[in-house]
């Protein structure tokens, strides 16, 4: 049975190979270092975030809540992102400059789930995350330096938080 776990799991991850896994080599330069001015320009986009959809390349998922929670991404004011995808837990740190993001230090635990389509996406798409765009307070742009590849969030509300 883990047998068929694990080729199922390469197999997925085989797939999202699709989306590359090219690394973001911008110069540290370009991203806020003084701890102040980081979370100032971090401000807009602090708190929870639904995920609503995932378009990589020709893939395109769109994540269900999963035991009635929806999947979020969570930005938190010392610097630090929580992933919550129904499985495993993601994090690390991000750091912001102007309309430029740069996830760093990224973790993620390892369980074997039945559906880690989003889960095994989100991990491959954060780390070439290069920029980020805020429409209106409620929704979240955060897209790769290829055209077309971005996740798009929706402002979680007080409740969900």
């Amino acid at each position: 049975m883990k047998k068929l776990i694990y080729c199922i799991c390469a197999a997925g991850l085989l797939v999202l190979g699709a989306c590359g896994t090219k690394n973001n080599d911008k110069a540290d330069d370009a991203y806020a270092t003084d701890e102040a001015c980081a979370k100032c320009t971090a401000a807009g986009i602090e708190g929870k975030w639904v995920i609503d959809e995932i378009l990589c390349g020709k893939q395109f998922v769109k994540p269900a809540a999963e035991n009635g929670e929806r999947m979020y991404i969570s930005f938190a004011a010392d610097s630090t992102v929580n992933c919550y995808t129904g499985c495993n837990a993601i994090g690390g740190a991000y750091f912001v400059a102007g309309d430029s993001i740069r996830f760093d230090y990224m973790m993620r635990t390892e369980m074997a789930c039945p559906d880690m389509e989003v889960e095994d996406t989100i991990s491959v798409m954060l780390p070439r995350v290069a920029t980020f765009a805020i429409e209106g307070d409620t929704l979240l742009k955060l897209n790769t330096a290829t055209p077309g590849e971005q996740i798009v969030l929706s402002r979680a509300a007080v409740t969900e938080e």
